[in-house]
């Protein structure tokens, strides 16, 4: 963890030295200014003169330079928690109040600075008075340095959420590396365990799975949580390594310990999705419905199993397997359609369903064709009444679904090919040309509703 740490910090860093070389005598005389008088423009004037004031200081002297450092981004993390705690409790009071200097509001990740800047001084020096000094910093700014977290996670600002959050786990255990005593100790609840979990997953949403990975095994060392969601991000992150056998491991494990969580289960069927395994999702679907009764796209993928199963038993000539999943299809699209008439998918669906059973049927009528004798024709006759009898039946649903949603161009090349089979030429140009348009990045209205 703590290599995951100092690579944020050296970034961190990286940005800092980027400015003009700073001022450290400058930067504590500021500092000093803003402690004894809370003027915000003399920790902007501090924050000003302390980037790269570094680059001047002799080795023996690094220890002012850290806490001056920890000091003044200490001071800017409680202005920005200040700032956003008034603003929340009462906005009039905010508004009455004078606003957080902009410098100050876009520092990065300050209480991440400020944390690495007080463990750098207690390292530089063996001097008591000093590393109480830093001990003293680490242990005023620690519960903002989980606050920071927090906001920066509402934020959806990850990177800076991991930074933090990093940062309050690393410092917990520097203090306790180091005799003192640490918040976590006397906090409600686990935060050890919630910190890690909001590290870990600040990680993930930036996909950032190598930093992740730590926090997630340690979270499943530490049992943490009521649910899957720590499984589901091993699960992830075994899969990004391309550890397909580990991945199914962690899911395996998961929901034999957490059977009703909803999250492994949906992992779980976009996994069997995924390599296309068919009967392992049919009774995955059929739980997920029952815990989910309105998720219509849960409907709609069961439906388009059984188009599947439908399929492969029509290849291999199962007839009485064929119309028993093109059943199951049928009646799961139909479903959807008595809880929401307008679903696009589930009518365009059904609309392939028909189709494809129209397409599978014209295989035979190529085999009849070449029988010239006059069973041979009525064999024929019988069969293409029955093929386009399954066409008539998809093109209403097609003509429907674009009406919802004309820029699909699934149901695009639906009506181009079967305006093209029924000989209705210009309508099928008319499709073709609006494909072409809907690739070009053009907006279009529905064909039909005009």
């Amino acid at each position: 963890m703590k290599k995951v740490i100092l690579g944020i910090f050296a970034m961190l860093l990286s940005i800092s030295v980027s400015f003009a070389q700073g001022d450290l005598r400058a930067a504590s005389r500021a500092y000093d200014n803003f402690a004894l008088n809370n003027d915000a423009s003399k920790l902007v004037e501090a924050y000003a003169n302390i980037q790269g004031a570094d680059a001047g200081v002799e080795a023996d002297k690094m220890i002012d330079y850290y806490l001056t450092a920890g000091n003044i981004y200490g001071a800017i993390t409680q202005a920005v928690l200040t700032d956003r705690q008034k603003a929340q409790m009462d906005p009039d009071l905010a508004a009455l109040t004078p606003d957080l200097p902009t410098e100050l509001g876009t520092v990065a990740a300050p209480a991440a600075m400020a944390a690495e800047m007080f463990m750098a001084a207690h390292g530089a020096t063996d001097k008591r008075g000093k590393q109480r000094a830093a001990m003293r910093g680490l242990a005023e700014l620690q519960q903002n340095i989980s606050n920071s977290g927090i906001y920066a996670l509402q934020d959806q600002d990850y990177e800076t959420a991991l930074a933090n959050f990093s940062a309050s786990l690393t410092v917990d255990q520097f203090l306790k590396d180091n005799g003192q005593e640490s918040v976590m100790d006397s906090s409600e609840g686990d935060q050890r365990g919630d910190e890690t979990y909001y590290a870990g997953l600040s990680a993930l949403l930036t996909e950032n799975f190598e930093a992740a990975k730590p926090f997630y095994i340690k979270l499943q060392e530490m049992d943490y949580g009521e649910d899957g969601s720590v499984y589901d991000g091993l699960y992830r992150i075994a899969t990004n390594e391309g550890n397909t056998e580990q991945a199914l491991a962690y899911l395996q494990e998961g929901r034999e310990r957490y059977p009703d969580d909803n999250g492994l289960l949906f992992t779980e069927i976009n996994y069997y999705l995924s390599i296309g395994e068919l009967d392992a999702l049919l009774d995955r679907l059929q739980t997920a419905i029952e815990r989910e009764p309105e998720n219509l796209g849960l409907y709609v993928t069961l439906g388009s199993v059984y188009d599947k199963l439908y399929q492969d038993a029509y290849a291999t000539e199962d007839a009485e397997k064929a119309n028993e999943y093109f059943g199951q299809a049928q009646s799961y699209y139909e479903q959807v359609l008595e809880k929401d008439a307008s679903n696009s998918s589930a009518i365009y669906s059904l609309g392939a369903l028909f189709y494809n059973r129209g397409a599978n049927m014209s295989q035979e009528l190529e085999t009849l064709a070449d029988d010239l004798s006059r069973e041979g024709q009525r064999r024929y006759e019988e069969v293409k009444a029955t093929v386009d009898a399954e066409f008539e039946k998809a093109l209403p649903y097609f003509v429907q679904a674009e009406q919802i949603d004309p820029e699909d161009t699934n149901i695009i090349i639906a009506l181009r090919e079967m305006y093209a089979r029924n000989g209705e030429y210009d309508l099928s140009n008319e499709f073709k040309d609006r494909y072409e348009r809907i690739q070009a990045g053009e907006t279009l209205t529905s064909y039909f509703a005009q």
